[in-house]
């Protein structure tokens, strides 16, 4: 790691274990290191921070989940990907990779650790509305924060995307395979549940919004019946759960 390089990767860690074995095995994140927020309250109270305190003229700040492995390349890759973005829509303000269009279709090319692989190849740029929170990279523009006010480490994702479409910014998922080396579970945990209602009570104009995980409308009980659900199949013992990789780059 060259300390004289400010890195342009941040990330919230509540386990060491698991950002070592996962994002910091990440060739990119191994060589330039990366801004770790422990102890907080809220991803978007300490991503809002990142974004204050950037590096002049660095462009963009990339927020990556702590069990995501970034292949050889990826950061070239990301550098060329945003050269080309901007030559055509200088009105971008957030990629990811994985997301959902404004037709209610997923897009991306991503592996989720027990699902497989998610899309494919798919070349330029795709617009969206709404991202997971897998991989952002935010265009550091003065008005774009995340909603200070946004609970816990859930919808941040469609938080930022719906702060930019109020701005009149654009959103894109970027062809540029990553490897989500989650712990995956059949249910939403239950902090979901906070940044769903805080995504109604935020962006009521807005309302009803797909994500990659639900589709948030202006009333509760959708959510409250997933919650139903999820604790009749865990008392039936029927809830899946699938441990992470030993080793991200198997899914290489």
């Amino acid at each position: 790691m060259n300390p004289d390089v400010i890195s342009p990767f941040a990330t919230c860690v509540n386990s060491h274990d698991i950002f070592r074995r996962n994002l910091f095995r990440s060739p990119d994140v191994a060589a330039l290191g990366a801004r770790i927020y422990e102890n907080q309250r809220s991803a978007s109270s300490a991503y809002n921070d990142a974004l204050a305190n950037a590096s002049p003229g660095s462009g963009y700040t990339i927020f990556v989940h702590q069990d995501v492995y970034l292949p050889e390349g990826w950061l070239d890759r990301l550098r060329s990907i945003v050269a080309s973005l901007s030559g055509y829509d200088r009105s971008w303000a957030v990629l990811g990779s994985f997301g959902v269009t404004h037709a209610g279709e997923y897009a991306g090319h991503v592996y989720g650790n027990g699902v497989g692989v998610l899309g494919r190849p798919f070349g330029q740029p795709v617009k969206v509305r709404t991202f997971d929170e897998i991989v952002l990279v935010v265009r550091h523009m003065p008005a774009l924060r995340f909603t200070g006010a946004h609970p816990g480490f859930h919808l941040y994702g469609t938080d930022i995307c719906l702060r930019a479409e109020q701005l009149n910014l654009s959103c894109y998922v970027a062809d540029n395979y990553c490897i989500h080396n989650t712990r995956l579970q059949s249910f939403p945990p239950g902090g979901f549940y906070s940044g769903y209602l805080a995504i109604m009570r935020h962006f009521p104009a807005a309302l009803p919004v797909k994500t990659t995980c639900a589709t948030v409308t202006g009333s509760p009980w959708p959510m409250r019946r997933l919650i139903l659900r999820q604790m009749i199949a865990k008392f039936r013992g029927k809830a899946r759960v699938v441990g992470r990789l030993a080793d991200p780059t198997a899914a290489l």
